[in-house]
């Protein structure tokens, strides 16, 4: 019996988002579902009024964005919170960015005119590759942005002992673009407006990217935090203020 390619099995990990025990105050049966070439995806949609699509990031779910919703809703927004494929109750086991991607331009399309997203990491670039692609939305919050997948798949290959060339190769195979989504490089050519959360102290995604994205988008608003880490940035009120009173302005 042939033995598994190690680059394979990594590149199939890699794909694979690893999620831990949702809260349990947070986990309840989707309001509705979609259904895209991804397969379904679960829909939750709180308040009433323009719409604005919230999108977690890597091994997360639509309850990472709690802290959004209520003053979303008070602000006079219909917010629609979604699980990405292979994340939390939507279907699926592996996805890559092009795939998120295309599930939130079925999303849009079923809920749209959106008037705004709030991404959050990986999520973030999944809504580049989707403005790219043509989501309609005027107005973009994107906190922890990663830069460039290519970068993401190389830390991922460090980390369990794999040549990150190696890796991006077996990506390549599968026919996935880890060379052509650069968010930097995307964003001179993205209509919406945007404004980039980033905090100093980021462990997961490097405080850099966020400083290269804001530098390439023109008219972009850049807020740099302190001590709000990749995680804690979601509940700090704060960057909540902000990003709800950017769209809703």
């Amino acid at each position: 019996m042939t033995s598994p390619d190690p680059v394979d099995m990594a590149a199939l990990a890699f794909l694979q988002p690893q999620q831990g025990s949702p809260n349990p105050a947070r986990v309840e049966s989707p309001d509705e579902w979609v259904e895209t070439a991804e397969g379904r995806i679960a829909v939750w949609r709180r308040g009433a009024g323009k719409r604005v699509l919230l999108v977690h990031g890597w091994a997360g779910s639509h309850g990472d964005l709690h802290a959004f919703v209520a003053p979303l809703a008070a602000a006079g927004c219909e917010v629609i919170a979604i699980d990405l494929p292979a994340h939390g109750m939507s279907d699926g086991r592996i996805a890559s960015i092009p795939d998120l991607a295309r599930a939130l331009l079925h999303v849009a399309g079923r809920y749209g005119p959106l008037c705004g997203v709030v991404a959050h990491s990986v999520g973030c670039a999944a809504v580049g590759v989707a403005l790219r692609d043509g989501l309609p939305a005027p107005r973009t919050v994107l906190i922890a942005p990663p830069a460039r997948y290519a970068d993401f798949a190389s830390d991922f290959a460090r980390m369990v002992g794999i040549d990150p060339q190696a890796l991006l190769d077996a990506l390549r195979r599968r026919d996935i673009d880890v060379d052509g989504i650069d968010f930097p490089a995307m964003a001179p050519r993205l209509a919406s407006r945007a404004l980039i959360i980033h905090s100093r102290d980021d462990r997961v995604v490097p405080y850099a990217n966020g400083e290269a994205l804001a530098a390439a988008w023109p008219g972009s608003g850049f807020l740099s935090c302190e001590g709000l880490g990749h995680g804690r940035i979601l509940a700090d009120a704060a960057v909540i203020e902000h990003a709800v009173r950017f769209l809703t302005d």
